[in-house]
This record gives C-alpha cells, sequence and structure tokens, in this order.
C-alpha cells in the first residue's frame, strides 16, 4: 500500500537565519482577518503576503487557502496519509486611532505555533506602528503591510551578510543579500552575531552599528559605523517607535512639546490670493500673509503628552 508524506514546513522560528544561498521552499502561513476586523482592513493579509513574497524567501500563503488545500491533498489520496502541518502562521490585529497629527496605524504581530502539537499557542508578538504624517503620497494600509512585512521577516528570515570588504583606509563595507523593497539608503541598523553557548542555546549579541549607502533589487550596500562585522552576521532593525518607546518619549510630538500645523489663512479666508482695486482695475494677487498657500503655520501645544514630551 502507497504511503504520501505531505509536508508543510514554515520558516525555523525567530533568530535562526538562513543564507542567500538557500531555496525559497518554506512556507509561511498568514492568518484570516479577525472576527470584527473592520472592512477597510481585510485586504491585509493579501498586501502582506505580496509583500512578504518580494523577498524571496518564503512561500507564502493565507490561512483559509491552507485549510483548502491540506484538506484536498489528505482526502484525494487512495492509500495511507501521514499529514504534518505547517509550524508557525502569523496572525494579526490592526488598530487606529486619531491624533491632531493625523491617522496613527498600529498593527499587533503574533507568532502562532499551529504545529500538530502547537495547538495555535502564541509564542511571541510585536506591534508595528504607521504614522500619517511620515507617509509620501501612500495609503496607509499599504505602508503598513510593508513595515508589517519587514517586521516579520526580519524576524524569522533577517538579511545577512554575504561579503565584507575592508577599504585602504580601513573603512568596512558590507554587502546584504535584502534589496530596495525593505532596506532604505540613509538607514541605520544593528549587526548582530549568533554564538552557540556552552550549555548549546543559541545566544545573539550587537557587535556593530552600520548605515545603508545603496540598495538594488536583491542586495544592499552598508557602510560599517560603529563596532565590527563580519560575513554570516546579521541585520536588525532599528525601531524609532521602540526607541522613542525606551526613552519615554511622547510618539505624537517626538518629545518636542510642541508641533507645527497648517491652519487656514485668515486673510484670504484660504484662497491664496486677494482682489486687489485700483481705479476701475481689479487683479488677484497672492496674500502677503500666507504667501499665496492659502494656509499658514502655527506652533500647538501636543494633547497626547499635555506638552511635556514624555509618554503619559
Amino acid at each position: 500500500m502507497k504511503k504520501a508524506t505531505i509536508l508543510f514546513v514554515v520558516a525555523a522560528f525567530l533568530g535562526i537565519g538562513v543564507g542567500a544561498a538557500q531555496k525559497p521552499n518554506k512556507w509561511l502561513v498568514i492568518e484570516d482577518a479577525p472576527t470584527g476586523t473592520s472592512r477597510e482592513y481585510t485586504d491585509f493579509p493579501r498586501l502582506l503576503l505580496m509583500q512578504i513574497s518580494k523577498a524571496g524567501v518564503f512561500r507564502c500563503v493565507d490561512r483559509a487557502t491552507y485549510r483548502t488545500q491540506s484538506r484536498e491533498i489528505a482526502l484525494g489520496d487512495e492509500g495511507d496519509v501521514e499529514f504534518k502541518s505547517a509550524g508557525y502562521c502569523i496572525s494579526w490585529v490592526i488598530r487606529s486611532r486619531e491624533t491632531a497629527r493625523g491617522s496613527i496605524l498600529t498593527v499587533s504581530i503574533g507568532y502562532n505555533n499551529i504545529g500538530r502539537s502547537g495547538n495555535n499557542e502564541l509564542i511571541r508578538s510585536e506591534d508595528v506602528v504607521v504614522r500619517e504624517r511620515s507617509l509620501k503620497g501612500e495609503d496607509m494600509l499599504t505602508a503598513a503591510a510593508k513595515k508589517s512585512a519587514r517586521a516579520i521577516l526580519f524576524s524569522l528570515m533577517p538579511p545577512q551578510v554575504v561579503e565584507v570588504v575592508t577599504s585602504k583606509s580601513g573603512k568596512k563595507s558590507v554587502i546584504v543579500d535584502y534589496g530596495k523593497d525593505f532596506l532604505t539608503v540613509g538607514e541605520d541598523v544593528y549587526f548582530v552575531r549568533k554564538k552557540e553557548s556552552n550549555s548549546g542555546k543559541e545566544i545573539s549579541r550587537k557587535v556593530g552599528r552600520g548605515v545603508v549607502k545603496s540598495t538594488d533589487a536583491d542586495s544592499s550596500t552598508l557602510q560599517l559605523a560603529k563596532g565590527d562585522v563580519a560575513e554570516n552576521d546579521y541585520v536588525s532593525i532599528i525601531d524609532e517607535d521602540q526607541e522613542a518607546a525606551k526613552s519615554g518619549l511622547c510618539p505624537v510630538c517626538d518629545g518636542k512639546k510642541k508641533y507645527k500645523i497648517d491652519v487656514k489663512c485668515d486673510g484670504c479666508n484660504g484662497q491664496g490670493k486677494l482682489w486687489h482695486i485700483r481705479g476701475r482695475s481689479r487683479n488677484l494677487k497672492p496674500c502677503q500673509e500666507c504667501g499665496g498657500k492659502g494656509t499658514r503655520s502655527m506652533e500647538k501645544i501636543c494633547e497626547e503628552c499635555s506638552g511635556s514630551g514624555k509618554v503619559n
């Protein structure tokens, strides 16, 4: 009697990286939209899948498709079937709130064990924050999917250093195996080295800090700014929100206690131009108070922290 083995394997979980040469043959499952999710967020799992797939390190599938395919494979074989489910999937919840400086979208990401012995238990979670004021013409849901995809990839399969070049002056340039979709020119990152302790446990520690100098489709070049770096080290994100949270700074005003907002110009009622009448001639000219913009800038005490600059 023939025996079919169906094996769905997800990436080695949290902190176990894989070199660039490894084929993208591991599965990553994205959970469906949670019950009660606002209709405007129902496209998020599909957007997230598309963003993660750009890295080329996972075979991505949504939870509904995964369930269907697993059932069809298991029921479609005439012989005995040994079924091994995927090890982990990504669950998520989106929350939004309005502030004086625009909307803030928070995506809470959960790493769940959906293996045969996992019972869908939550292993780890993290929050990704997207602020409307930091977007450059991009809609918030797409931006949230991109930032969440990067957080997931940097947790499960972080960028790895594939080459280190030392110049005559002693400066080190580093090439990593993630490109422009996941690293940005000018961005600061940490270099992380992993080693096995005497007890056999893998330990990660930050050994250096670098800055992204250039990116292309599949790789990026970084400059070592401080510390050390070597081949097979990994790259870790420096999350501005986490850094601000550690320092206790208000996330809305960035600790500045005040921020600038644009308000309608009173001089021209927001039109940007005024009629100038001289004799029988009438001409539209730019408003002198706002320079023709129709708005003027003013400082406002931050309502989030009541002007303290600190997290309440």
